[in-house]
């Protein structure tokens, strides 16, 4: 439905996840070159670049829920007229959300239970890492939000040449 809800070029979720990208390039490359370094490196890439990985898959959730270009299986609903296919896809939605927010809570009461324990390698609590989902979880549910609304809006529009 990409071409019905155009997104904007960019957002702060793409841009998140484009330096979450480079650090992550970063880190492994100094993984990677400390190997033939005639000096120790650094420890704490490995888990820098586990952590850094699990931010970029979640923020990346949020910016493909944004530009709703995730895959999906939408064959048959594509063969829908408009309005049922609007309201096909807007049901998709709306379960989307509620399991997203049962998601999120889960995220949040085990970044809760976190805060005690450290990281390994890096001088932070382990909050750090497990707080990826709750912080990104809220941006995915807006975005389907806002997708949801254009949805909605969509429903009361003039139909396309082709009768959907």
């Amino acid at each position: 439905m990409t071409d019905e809800f155009p997104p904007r070029t960019t957002s702060p979720e793409g841009w998140t996840a484009a330096g979450l990208l480079l650090g992550l390039f970063l880190v492994i490359l100094l993984q990677i070159v400390g190997r033939y370094l005639p000096f120790p490196t650094p420890i704490w890439t490995e888990e820098l670049s586990r952590w850094l990985w699990v931010w970029l898959v979640f923020v990346g959730i949020a910016e493909v829920e944004r530009t709703d270009t995730h895959l999906k299986m939408d064959l048959l609903a594509t063969a829908l007229p408009r309005h049922i296919r609007t309201l096909v896809f807007l049901a998709i939605d709306v379960v989307s959300v509620v399991v997203f927010i049962e998601l999120i809570r889960i995220g949040y009461r085990g970044a809760l239970r976190s805060m005690d324990a450290t990281s390994i390698t890096l001088p932070v609590t382990m909050v750090f890492f497990y707080a990826a989902y709750p912080l990104a979880g809220i941006f995915i549910v807006l975005r389907v939000a806002q997708r949801m609304v254009r949805r909605v809006r969509s429903l009361g529009g003039r139909p396309k040449a082709d009768g959907r």
